[in-house]
Protein backbone atom coordinates (compact mmCIF):
# COMPACT_ATOMS: atom_id res chain seq x y z
CA UNK A 1 0.00 0.00 0.00
CA UNK A 2 1.29 3.40 -0.48
CA UNK A 3 1.42 4.23 3.01
CA UNK A 4 4.17 1.85 3.82
CA UNK A 5 7.91 3.14 4.05
CA UNK A 6 9.17 0.97 2.25
CA UNK A 7 7.34 -0.11 -1.24
CA UNK A 8 7.30 -3.18 -3.40
CA UNK A 9 8.90 -0.83 -5.83
CA UNK A 10 11.58 0.40 -3.42
CA UNK A 11 12.43 -3.16 -2.53
CA UNK A 12 12.46 -4.46 -6.61
CA UNK A 13 14.72 -1.27 -6.88
CA UNK A 14 17.12 -2.18 -4.39
CA UNK A 15 17.67 -5.36 -5.04
CA UNK A 16 17.74 -4.70 -8.98
CA UNK A 17 20.63 -2.53 -8.12
CA UNK A 18 22.60 -4.42 -5.74
CA UNK A 19 21.62 -7.23 -6.93
CA UNK A 20 20.87 -9.15 -3.65
CA UNK A 21 17.25 -11.14 -2.41
CA UNK A 22 16.24 -9.42 0.43
CA UNK A 23 14.48 -12.45 1.92
CA UNK A 24 17.66 -14.09 2.73
CA UNK A 25 18.96 -11.01 4.51
CA UNK A 26 22.32 -11.00 2.74
CA UNK A 27 22.34 -7.71 2.06
CA UNK A 28 21.06 -6.39 5.51
CA UNK A 29 23.80 -8.69 7.09
CA UNK A 30 26.63 -6.77 5.72
CA UNK A 31 25.72 -2.79 6.14
CA UNK A 32 27.72 -1.43 8.53
CA UNK A 33 26.18 2.31 8.19
CA UNK A 34 26.84 5.22 10.89
CA UNK A 35 22.76 6.33 9.92
CA UNK A 36 19.80 3.50 8.16
CA UNK A 37 17.79 5.90 6.44
CA UNK A 38 14.47 5.28 4.17
CA UNK A 39 13.45 8.27 2.27
CA UNK A 40 10.06 8.73 1.59
CA UNK A 41 8.02 9.72 -1.77
CA UNK A 42 8.81 13.52 -1.22
CA UNK A 43 12.46 13.10 -0.90
CA UNK A 44 12.04 13.50 3.10
CA UNK A 45 13.88 11.27 5.76
CA UNK A 46 10.96 8.70 5.90
CA UNK A 47 12.64 6.92 8.89
CA UNK A 48 16.04 7.90 10.19
CA UNK A 49 18.04 5.17 12.56
CA UNK A 50 21.34 6.48 13.56
CA UNK A 51 24.34 4.37 15.08
CA UNK A 52 23.51 5.60 18.68
CA UNK A 53 19.92 3.77 18.17
CA UNK A 54 18.01 7.34 17.80
CA UNK A 55 15.22 7.26 15.39
CA UNK A 56 13.42 9.63 14.01
CA UNK A 57 9.96 9.54 11.80
CA UNK A 58 8.86 12.41 9.39
CA UNK A 59 5.41 11.41 9.93
CA UNK A 60 3.20 9.65 12.31
CA UNK A 61 4.13 6.35 14.23
CA UNK A 62 0.79 4.41 15.33
CA UNK A 63 -0.35 1.60 16.90
CA UNK A 64 -3.05 -0.88 16.64
CA UNK A 65 -5.41 -0.60 19.44
CA UNK A 66 -8.71 -1.37 17.42
CA UNK A 67 -11.46 -2.70 20.32
CA UNK A 68 -12.05 -5.51 17.89
CA UNK A 69 -8.66 -6.71 18.10
CA UNK A 70 -8.47 -7.15 21.71
CA UNK A 71 -9.74 -9.42 24.61
CA UNK A 72 -10.14 -9.09 28.82
CA UNK A 73 -10.23 -5.28 28.31
CA UNK A 74 -10.41 -3.41 31.77
CA UNK A 75 -10.05 0.10 33.05
CA UNK A 76 -7.05 0.62 34.61
CA UNK A 77 -7.54 1.04 38.49
CA UNK A 78 -5.19 2.92 41.04
CA UNK A 79 -2.98 4.50 37.59
CA UNK A 80 -2.49 7.79 39.66
CA UNK A 81 -0.76 6.04 42.72
CA UNK A 82 1.66 3.95 40.07
CA UNK A 83 2.88 7.15 37.88
CA UNK A 84 3.73 8.29 41.53
CA UNK A 85 6.14 5.91 41.77
CA UNK A 86 7.51 6.29 38.76
CA UNK A 87 10.52 9.30 38.92
CA UNK A 88 11.02 11.65 35.88
CA UNK A 89 14.48 12.49 35.60
CA UNK A 90 17.08 13.54 34.16
CA UNK A 91 20.60 11.92 32.96
CA UNK A 92 23.31 11.47 30.61
CA UNK A 93 24.49 7.99 29.29
CA UNK A 94 27.68 6.29 30.62
CA UNK A 95 29.92 7.49 28.09
CA UNK A 96 30.36 3.58 27.21
CA UNK A 97 27.22 3.31 26.11
CA UNK A 98 27.90 5.12 22.54
CA UNK A 99 25.03 7.25 23.09
CA UNK A 100 26.42 10.59 23.52
CA UNK A 101 26.50 13.13 25.81
CA UNK A 102 23.48 15.44 25.44
CA UNK A 103 21.58 15.89 28.23
CA UNK A 104 18.14 13.54 28.50
CA UNK A 105 15.10 13.34 30.19
CA UNK A 106 13.09 10.13 31.07
CA UNK A 107 12.42 7.39 33.44
CA UNK A 108 14.34 4.62 35.33
CA UNK A 109 13.12 1.21 33.57
CA UNK A 110 13.82 -0.75 37.11
CA UNK A 111 10.87 2.24 38.72
CA UNK A 112 8.25 1.74 35.63
CA UNK A 113 9.04 -2.36 36.49
CA UNK A 114 7.95 -2.49 39.92
CA UNK A 115 4.42 -0.88 39.11
CA UNK A 116 3.98 -1.75 35.16
CA UNK A 117 6.22 -4.76 34.32
CA UNK A 118 4.05 -4.62 31.04
CA UNK A 119 6.09 -1.89 30.28
CA UNK A 120 9.69 -3.00 30.48
CA UNK A 121 11.70 -5.48 28.38
CA UNK A 122 15.14 -6.35 27.81
CA UNK A 123 18.27 -6.07 25.28
CA UNK A 124 21.37 -6.71 24.84
CA UNK A 125 22.13 -3.18 26.61
CA UNK A 126 19.77 -3.92 29.55
CA UNK A 127 15.79 -3.24 30.77
CA UNK A 128 14.16 -0.88 28.03
CA UNK A 129 10.73 1.02 28.93
CA UNK A 130 7.72 1.30 26.07
CA UNK A 131 7.37 4.82 26.88
CA UNK A 132 3.87 4.70 24.40
CA UNK A 133 2.48 2.18 27.15
CA UNK A 134 2.46 4.68 29.71
CA UNK A 135 -0.26 7.37 27.88
CA UNK A 136 -2.89 4.74 29.44
CA UNK A 137 -1.76 5.56 33.44
CA UNK A 138 -1.51 9.34 31.95
CA UNK A 139 -4.87 9.51 30.89
CA UNK A 140 -6.55 7.78 33.93
CA UNK A 141 -4.51 9.70 36.14
CA UNK A 142 -5.63 12.86 34.57
CA UNK A 143 -9.43 11.58 34.89
CA UNK A 144 -8.54 10.33 38.90
CA UNK A 145 -7.03 14.20 38.88
CA UNK A 146 -9.95 15.67 37.45
CA UNK A 147 -12.72 13.34 39.66
CA UNK A 148 -10.77 13.75 42.39
CA UNK A 149 -9.82 17.27 42.96
CA UNK A 150 -11.54 19.11 40.24
CA UNK A 151 -14.85 18.18 39.48
CA UNK A 152 -15.16 18.63 43.67
CA UNK A 153 -14.10 21.89 43.49
CA UNK A 154 -16.19 23.04 40.75
CA UNK A 155 -19.30 21.48 43.24
CA UNK A 156 -17.98 23.52 46.23
CA UNK A 157 -17.44 26.74 43.59
CA UNK A 158 -21.25 26.53 42.56
CA UNK A 159 -22.56 25.75 46.29
CA UNK A 160 -20.47 29.31 47.39
CA UNK A 161 -21.80 31.28 44.33
CA UNK A 162 -25.13 29.99 45.50
CA UNK A 163 -24.35 31.41 49.30
CA UNK A 164 -22.86 34.27 48.22
CA UNK A 165 -26.29 34.91 46.27
CA UNK A 166 -28.42 34.14 49.41
CA UNK A 167 -26.07 36.43 51.34
CA UNK A 168 -26.23 39.71 49.29
CA UNK A 169 -30.12 38.96 49.30
CA UNK A 170 -29.97 38.88 53.20
CA UNK A 171 -28.46 41.90 52.76
CA UNK A 172 -30.24 44.07 50.72
CA UNK A 173 -33.21 42.73 52.59
CA UNK A 174 -31.20 44.57 56.11
CA UNK A 175 -30.29 47.27 54.08
CA UNK A 176 -34.17 47.99 52.78
CA UNK A 177 -35.26 47.87 56.51
CA UNK A 178 -32.33 50.37 57.67
CA UNK A 179 -33.00 52.71 55.60
CA UNK A 180 -36.97 52.48 56.65
CA UNK A 181 -36.20 52.70 59.59
CA UNK A 182 -33.79 55.96 59.26
CA UNK A 183 -36.65 57.40 57.36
Amino acid sequence: NGDDLVTEAAVAAYVTANGDDLGSHIATEALDLDTFKLVGNGGTNGLVVDASGNVAVDGTITSSSDRNLKTNIKPLSGALEKLLQITGVSYNWKTNTGRGSQDEVGVIAQDVQSVYPELVGSNDSGLTVNYAGLVSPLIESVRDLYEGIALPLVEQVSQLESDNDALEAQIEAIESRLEALEN
